[in-house]
């Protein structure tokens, strides 16, 4: 999408146009918001993992997701209502919310559902 997109522009005769806007983006402009801004989670996950959802080897201390009592092992299968099957759909459900929500995780302990709720806060 990106190489079509500079495709035409090089191909243009005409330069592009841009619009200024009277107020910046909270979220940082991408969905997703990137390093520094939007929702924060908390969580570390296992890169090694192969799982069906994302399982996290910590949580950072004094994090959302601390503060909601998950812990390192638990393995997350849904965040605020939808499948979480790997760390893919969680970055993508993440980026669509914003600081303070209060976001339904569900994770696997010893096996066991385990559903906490999980207020988001501002990345530090």
């Amino acid at each position: 999408m990106v190489f079509n997109i500079a495709e035409r522009l090089n191909a243009s005769d005409s330069r592009p146009q841009f619009t200024k806007v009277d107020e910046p983006m909270t979220t940082g402009g991408v969905r997703g918001g990137g390093r520094g801004y939007g929702a924060y989670f908390g969580s570390v996950p296992d890169m090694t993992a192969d799982v069906k959802g994302v399982r996290f080897s910590d949580v950072r201390p004094g994090s959302p997701a601390a503060k909601a009592g998950l812990q390192g092992g638990d393995v997350m299968i849904r965040f605020a209502g939808k499948e979480v099957t790997g760390l893919q759909d969680f970055a993508y459900l993440l980026g669509g919310r914003k600081p303070g929500d209060v976001v339904e995780v569900v994770v696997l302990r010893n096996d066991q559902p385990v559903t906490v709720q999980v207020k988001l806060e501002m990345r530090r």
